[in-house]
């Protein structure tokens, strides 16, 4: 299962999330404990929001997270998903896993996309 780190403060100004349980103001309580999932895992892993789940590094380390909102994948994202399934605060991400990287960066472009002359 993958697991990203996002900036609570942030991500809703760049990606919309379809919530099943939660909103954009749940992004601001994942905190160091916290974490938000797609329905689909949390249907398949009966987990739910309250429910505290495990994670394994690579190293095999063990963290542990509540989960504090569940969201619907966006249709174009069912095939090739941008977010893993379980997505917890920079902060937590970078306590967990050894030599966290950034995978992506989103900008936010005022006025909307233009076209290259």
């Amino acid at each position: 299962m993958r697991v990203d780190g996002i900036d609570p403060a942030t991500i809703a100004a760049v990606y919309h999330y379809d919530w099943v349980q939660g909103s954009d103001a749940t992004l601001g309580s994942l905190g160091r404990d916290g974490a938000i999932v797609r329905q689909k895992w949390s249907v398949k892993n009966n987990a739910g929001v309250g429910d505290r789940i495990t994670v394994v590094n690579p190293a095999g380390r063990k963290s542990s997270y509540v989960i504090r909102g569940i969201y619907t994948q966006p249709k174009f994202g069912q095939i090739d998903p941008v977010l893993g399934s379980i997505a917890i605060s920079q902060q937590a991400f970078d306590a967990s896993f050894d030599r966290p990287q950034n995978a992506y960066t989103f900008l936010n472009v005022k006025n909307g996309v233009t076209d290259i002359q």
